[in-house]
């Protein structure tokens, strides 16, 4: 309720009592709802375990003053699934949730000494242009490429683009 609070005035400045009707009629749909189930499975389950290892490889590589590496993918998947993820990413908001918490945390490391901020904005750098090889590599083979583009094509609504808007 508090959230609810907080969160409808900036919902009543860009949406319309209908707009919001239309995106909870499409989130309460069977087929999209099912698949966001399983994109939190997925995530819960698998990809925080892949950027725990990623982020202490990335930060002993950092920490040794080298570029880390961005994961790898076959390249049948960086062709064809990873464009999928990077636009879900982008469209869902995903992007946007992850580089505001990385805005926090650097306003934080901000208050250190130089060479800490110069190291987290490495850090931060590489975890951004990790995630979605990440999530491709955490989603591949249990998410269709057919059920990532019927989750863009909502979140490319004109309704989903003012919820994120929001």
């Amino acid at each position: 309720t508090d959230m609810a609070d907080v969160a409808l005035p900036f919902y009543e400045n860009h949406l319309t009592v209908v707009e919001f009707k239309k995106i909870n009629a499409t989130v309460y749909n069977e087929t999209p709802l099912s698949i966001m189930r399983k994109i939190d499975s997925i995530m819960d389950r698998d990809f925080s375990h892949l950027v725990n290892v990623a982020m202490s490889a990335a930060v002993a590589d950092i920490m040794n003053g080298e570029t880390p590496k961005l994961p790898s993918l076959p390249e049948e998947v960086a062709k064809n699934y990873l464009p999928l993820m990077e636009r879900f990413y982008e469209v869902s908001g995903r992007r946007i949730i992850t580089e505001n918490g990385f805005t926090a945390m650097k306003d934080m490391i901000n208050q250190e000494a130089s060479e800490s901020q110069i190291l987290a904005e490495n850090f931060f750098e590489y975890l951004s242009n990790a995630t979605p090889i990440m999530m491709c590599i955490a989603m591949e083979g249990e998410l269709s490429s057919d059920e990532l583009s019927s989750l863009i094509d909502i979140f490319e609504s004109p309704e989903f683009v003012k919820l994120k808007e929001a």
